[in-house]
């Protein structure tokens, strides 16, 4: 039986790792409000056509 090794980091901050099996769960750190002004954000950048993508046409992805 294979074993998944977990993030404890990722883990910790709620991100879902299906491969290798950690559990989708809520991120303790990050409250519902900003959850949701993200969301809003993010849907009129899209309607107005905002491109975030860096060089690579990758989005940028930071993580303290």
């Amino acid at each position: 039986m294979v074993v998944p090794q977990l993030d404890p980091v990722a883990y910790r901050r709620g991100w879902n790792d299906s491969a290798n099996g950690a559990p989708a769960r809520v991120p303790d750190e990050y409250d519902t409000e900003a959850t949701i002004a993200g969301w809003i954000w993010g849907w009129l950048d899209f309607a107005i056509g905002v491109d975030r993508r860096n060089d690579d046409g990758q989005l940028p992805v930071t993580i303290d």
